[in-house]
């Protein structure tokens, strides 16, 4: 990769004021990379808590793009991607803190990845900076996807190697190039949230395409803050829906007619499961 190039930090936003107090601060204080110039973006995804107001008198130089509706965590990441000038994204979510080092740790290794590399996953840690949030995922055959290890100390967690080969990154933590995710289509927009991250790595690798771990760019994150205003029921069906729209959209044509009884049958017992107790 180039020595030199031009990043565009992507954060979406929903009534997240009070999360973007500590992120942004967190992103001007970056330790400085040589030959990196970097801009942040800022999706609203139509709050009432004043987040526009905000981010307007106190970081004037964050480019925010306002909505009057929700477009998501898939849908406005694909906005923002679309408006950003850098050759590299990195999407956080706004519910977190940079480490100091964070961008420096994703530069170092960037620069020496083959072409084949569209990108790389940085890892979570909870707010104290000592639990793992997410280090490494495994997807299973129906689409679901998980954490190793998450909740556990980092002393005895199980992080990958930097440089290690990944299925897929967090979408909270990534750093991908502009082009190979445009290329892919970006997020699922019909995902709306969860496992459009899963997707997009199924897809990238598909396409000849490559992740790498980068276990060493971590973030603090505060689990669930945002996401949980949506409810448990909508974000239980996001759950269901999109790790079966993962699993249809990506398996062969074959191994797909070989595998989708076993998929649509623990997809009715999950959601038969659910219903019992609702």
């Amino acid at each position: 990769m180039s020595r030199t190039f031009s990043l565009s930090v992507l954060v979406v936003s929903w009534n997240g004021r009070a999360h973007l107090e500590s992120l942004l601060p967190s992103l001007a204080a970056q330790q400085p990379v040589d030959g990196c110039t970097t801009e942040t973006l800022v999706l609203d995804n139509g709050s009432n808590d004043g987040t526009v107001e905000w981010i307007a008198d106190t970081h004037p130089r964050v480019r925010v793009i306002a909505r009057r509706d929700n477009l998501g965590f898939a849908g406005g990441n694909n906005l923002l991607a679309a408006e950003a000038r850098g050759d590299v994204l990195l999407l956080l979510n706004n519910d977190m803190r940079a480490e100091p080092d964070l961008v420096a740790r994703y530069a170092a290794l960037w620069r020496s990845v083959p072409g084949d590399v569209a990108g790389l996953a940085g890892a979570l840690t909870d707010w104290e900076g000592e639990r793992l949030d997410f280090g490494r995922g495994v997807m299973t055959f129906d689409g679901h996807a998980f954490g190793i290890d998450q909740g556990r100390p980092l002393e005895s967690a199980r992080l990958p190697e930097e440089g290690e080969e990944m299925l897929f990154g967090c979408g909270g933590n990534l750093w991908i190039c502009r082009r190979s995710f445009l290329e892919a289509g970006g997020f699922d927009p019909a995902y709306f949230a969860y496992f459009e991250d899963v997707d997009l790595g199924w897809r990238l690798w598909a396409g000849g395409q490559r992740l790498l771990a980068c276990p060493g760019a971590r973030a603090r994150h505060r689990q669930s803050a945002t996401s949980a205003r949506l409810g448990d029921s909508r974000r239980g069906a996001l759950f269901e829906r999109n790790a079966l729209a993962t699993a249809v959209k990506n398996y062969e044509a074959g191994l797909w007619e070989r595998m989708a009884p076993v998929v649509l049958l623990t997809f009715a017992s999950r959601l038969a499961a659910a219903g019992r107790l609702a």
